[in-house]
Order: structure tokens, then sequence, then C-alpha cells
């Protein structure tokens, strides 16, 4: 299979950033690097994950996991208590006078 993104320099100078190409749709997509190896990576992590999906979901839960143990066991519930957690104050919208949030 031929890889589906290939990967360029988008300047004349060696700093200059990369970039990865759809050589299909040609949409451009900034790696946000300017190392040639680590954009080579990127790149390639990108044609795998085309070739492979499953195989890349499953690499995504272990770099998650390994960056937070509870990743695995969290729940929406765990979420929304965190985010209620972060808020202080009214969480109202502030709407002109004689309008309110469900009026058509």
């Amino acid at each position: 299979m031929q890889p589906k993104f290939r990967f360029y320099q988008r300047s004349n100078r060696a700093s200059g950033t990369f970039y990865a190409e759809d050589s299909v749709t040609r949409a451009r997509v900034c790696l946000g690097t300017k190392d040639r190896a680590e954009a080579e990576k990127l790149l390639q992590a990108k044609n795998e994950s085309r070739a492979q999906p499953t195989l890349s979901r499953e690499l995504a839960k272990v770099y998650l996991q390994a960056q937070d143990p509870q990743f695995a066991t969290r729940t929406w519930a765990d979420v929304a208590r965190l985010i209620d957690a972060a808020y202080e104050g009214s969480t109202k919208i502030w709407l002109p006078q004689g309008h309110y949030a469900g009026a058509t």
C-alpha cells in the first residue's frame, strides 16, 4: 500500500517547519516541528494509523494509560464531577431583560 501522507519542509532554510501532505487530496497539515527526525516519526504514525486503525487505537490507549493510570477506570460521572468542581459562581448565561433561555 502506498503511503497516504508524505512530508516536506515549508522553507528554503533548514530551520523551516515540516508539513504532511495527503497524496490523494493534497490537503496539508502542519506537523508542528522543525526537527526532521520528529517529523519522520509523526509521518510514520499518520501512515500506520491508516494501515492499521485498530492497532493505532490500542496504542493510543496504552499511551494514555501511561500518562494517567486511572484512564481505564474513569467514567463520565467522574468527568462531570471534575467539570463541576472547576466552576465557581453562577454558570447561567446572561440574557437581555425579558428573554430567557429556551424561549423561541
